[in-house]
């Protein structure tokens, strides 16, 4: 399964949860803007993409929508990095 992490810190696109995806058998790949997130996602066929909530150029629900209205019919889970 290839996976496109894409998170606006390293702790949003932590180690841990990177080792832990690839343990399992998971080929990850990780975009830092919402921006290379999209140019991931016309150049590969991922299978699944977790976006962090808040991007550093977009709110992750907006790479989203752009991505739906290019045909990008990716799985994507939105995750929101709160406490």
């Amino acid at each position: 399964m290839l996976v496109l992490r894409i998170g606006r810190t390293q702790l949003c696109r932590g180690a841990n949860d990177i080792q832990a995806m690839r343990s399992r058998g998971l080929t990850v790949e990780l975009a830092a803007s919402g921006r290379e997130g999209l140019d991931f996602l016309r150049g590969y066929d991922f299978d699944l993409v977790l976006v962090d909530a808040h991007l550093r150029d977009m709110p992750g629900h907006e790479l989203v929508r752009m991505a739906r209205a290019a045909g990008i019919g990716t799985p994507a889970m939105v995750l929101a990095d709160t406490a």
